[in-house]
């Protein structure tokens, strides 16, 4: 659907590439707060870590450090991607 929408391959490559940089974070976040990846933890609201139990704890912790990392790391690997990709030059260079 992307491919059709685009009229490229590369576009939906770039968009579908930055999915897997939230499981950085999410690693990231369960190992520094000691807490395991269950079930459950797939779904859930941001907002129960302030106040949940135990299991939606590591739930709350995945979806915040998962965003993060992913909005971090996305800021950074598209526009080197689109770069790579559609071949732009930048002012100052030859």
């Amino acid at each position: 659907m992307l491919v059709v929408q685009s009229n490229s391959l590369c576009k939906p490559t770039i968009v579908l590439s930055t999915i897997p940089l939230g499981l950085v974070g999410v690693t990231f976040g369960l190992q520094i707060t000691n807490s395991s990846f269950e079930f459950f933890t797939i779904f859930g609201v941001t907002p129960l870590h302030l106040g949940g139990t135990a299991m939606f704890k590591p739930m709350a912790i995945t979806i915040i450090f998962g965003l993060m990392f992913a909005t971090g790391l996305t800021l950074l690997v598209v526009p080197v991607l689109c770069s790579m990709f559609f071949r732009v030059s930048y002012a100052g260079q030859s």
